[in-house]
């Protein structure tokens, strides 16, 4: 705690706020333990704190003063720290936009096996009939092995419903996992419904955040998607891609020395 606030004085008041002797502790923005992200506007360690994201704790010096005297040497100087920052900037863009991309295959994997499951349903209640109809007409040994096959592909749908709901768990956030009780899942185009009944009509549509990753649904509440859109994971993504296309857009070069 001691090391948090003497770092976010150090970044107000600058290194040398206590007085010190220049010449023992006066830091230049050229320093080894000065933060060039900082430097150029923006720590990613910052933004990410304390979400599933977290890539922990900047260790080297955020300095107001110092910033503020490298962005006025940088109108004549170019040190490179731009294209450093980009460079770490693409590589947590690369991550996420893996994590994205992984989670869009789990959730079409996970449609895909519950569309198998509606068709499964159908031949389950066609066997019900059949053995109805069967021991109607006294034909007693026929209807039960109707009845044991329709048994058999019902405990199938269930363990493929579960594997399903399994799958999908890890990349719900907590309010949402309610709805991937496994026998209440909805067999049709990605929609599952409320733990309280299949005719619910709480039904959710699940997709991916394409900022963060995160899964939303379309029937989420105001509130939910107000959290989701304002809290530290999407707004940490979302400013990362903003400061990335602006480096982008200023430094298409690698700097030359």
């Amino acid at each position: 705690r001691m090391d948090a606030q003497k770092k976010l004085l150090d970044s107000l008041m600058g290194i040398n706020r206590n007085g010190s002797a220049p010449s023992k502790i006066h830091k230049n923005f050229n320093d080894p333990d000065i933060c060039k992200y900082y430097l150029c506007g923006l720590c990613p360690h910052d933004l990410l704190v304390n979400t599933k994201c977290d890539i922990g704790e900047c260790d080297k010096i955020h300095s107001s003063p110092l910033r503020s005297e490298y962005e006025e040497t940088r109108k004549t100087q170019d040190f490179g720290f731009e294209y450093e920052l980009e460079n770490r900037l693409e590589q947590l863009i690369s991550d996420c936009d893996r994590r994205i991309q992984r989670a869009q295959k789990r959730l079409e994997d996970a449609n895909e096996q519950l569309k198998n499951a509606s068709g499964v349903t159908t031949e389950i209640q066609d066997l019900y009939k059949q053995a109805e109809q069967l021991g109607e007409e006294g034909q007693l040994d026929e209807s039960m092995q109707i009845l044991k096959k329709a048994e058999e592909l019902k405990q199938k749908k269930v363990a493929a419903i579960q594997e399903n709901s399994n799958a999908l768990l890890p990349l719900l956030p907590p309010n949402q996992m309610a709805n991937l009780l496994p026998l209440n899942l909805a067999l049709g185009d990605g929609l599952i419904l409320s733990p309280n009944s299949q005719q619910s009509s709480q039904q959710q549509k699940l997709r991916v955040c394409e900022v963060c990753g995160a899964f939303l649904s379309i029937y989420d509440s105001d509130r939910r998607l107000a959290d989701h859109f304002g809290g530290k994971l999407h707004m940490g993504y979302l400013t990362i891609r903003e400061k990335l296309k602006e480096l982008k857009v200023c430094f298409l070069q690698p700097p030359t020395h």
